[in-house]
């Protein structure tokens, strides 16, 4: 009886045991799980926070070129569409304000180290070089602006903004090239970034490149479906490509975007013209002059149309 009693009695032990088990394994796993659950919310959190800081379109305003940056069409327009089209636009150098406050008066002489921040944080100074470069191009001192964004792509090479800014600087300079290899290394730090793939695009339509410009066109509107640059420069490639329809549509969507963006403005009266839409083209035309008075090319278009239209009535 004590050998039957000894089997039975540890059952009950070996019934509780189990049980701990199974419950420490669901704890576990529970524990486990949570865990989980928490660390990628966390990871989430981290990459949208992320995403959001960098492609924050306000942080790089548009910028319209001069007159003086319009070239002659020469893809075959009718003589009727002979204007210039515009060239198309890149969007301005990127840099951080707060630092502005630490550097050089811009009338005072460039490239003085001492007047740099006192710091041996490479990503500091190569901040505070880039915001100096950005001074020096805009007061047109390219070869200085060119000296600070190598300097600050020297100490922090993994800033993709900075090798955004070189291209610009270098595409004034015409060293194309190196002005290509800019952009595609600040695509290889920061892929997502719209504004150098915009300034890339222009920079191959240019080159005449046109199937590799649109690629990089679409991507930025893709990547910022409101960029009213990108979609007059888009419309411009497929205009070369012969795709008038659609290049008609993104400088329609531009202007929408941008009414006082009197380039895409002036392209869309151009297509309006080619297709035969004349009162439609006259009306653009006249909205162009309102924000670029004497524009001369708008002025001739116009006075074209509407000598047409005067025959046509008569």
């Amino acid at each position: 009886m004590k050998s039957t009693g000894a089997k039975h009695r540890p059952a009950p032990a070996r019934r509780s045991r189990r049980w701990d088990a199974r419950s420490r394994a669901r704890s576990r796993a529970v524990a486990g799980g949570f865990a989980a659950a928490v660390g990628v919310f966390l990871l989430v959190a981290v990459f949208v926070l992320s995403r959001t800081e960098r492609t924050r379109p306000v942080t790089r305003p548009v910028a319209t070129p001069p007159i003086s940056h319009l070239q002659p069409s020469t893809d075959g327009a009718p003589p009727s569409a002979s204007a210039p089209r515009s060239e198309g636009t890149e969007t301005t150098p990127r840099g951080r304000g707060e630092l502005s406050a630490r550097l050089p008066d811009p009338s005072a002489p460039a490239g003085e180290e001492a007047e740099l921040p006192q710091t041996d944080d490479p990503s500091e100074l190569s901040a505070a070089l880039i915001e100096r470069g950005n001074e020096q191009l805009a007061r047109g001192d390219l070869s200085g602006a060119l000296a600070s964004y190598r300097r600050a792509a020297e100490l922090y090479p993994g800033d993709e903004d900075v090798h955004y800014n070189l291209g610009i600087v270098l595409t004034r300079l015409g060293q194309t090239n190196e002005a290509r290899a800019a952009y595609e290394q600040a695509l290889r730090l920061f892929p997502d970034y719209a504004e150098a793939h915009n300034n890339l695009g222009n920079l191959l339509l240019r080159a005449g490149q046109t199937q590799e410009a649109i690629a990089h066109l679409e991507t930025a509107l893709r990547l910022l479906p409101d960029y009213a640059s990108a979609h007059n420069n888009l419309g411009n490639a497929l205009r070369r490509a012969g795709r008038d329809a659609e290049a008609t549509e993104h400088f329609a969507r531009a202007v929408e975007l941008n009414p006082d963006f009197w380039e895409a403005r002036f392209n869309l009266a151009n297509m309006y013209q080619a297709a035969g839409q004349l009162s439609q083209a006259a009306a653009q035309y006249r909205e162009v002059l309102q924000r670029a008075p004497g524009f001369p090319p708008a002025q001739k278009a116009l006075a074209e149309i509407e000598q047409k239209l005067r025959e046509t009535s008569e």
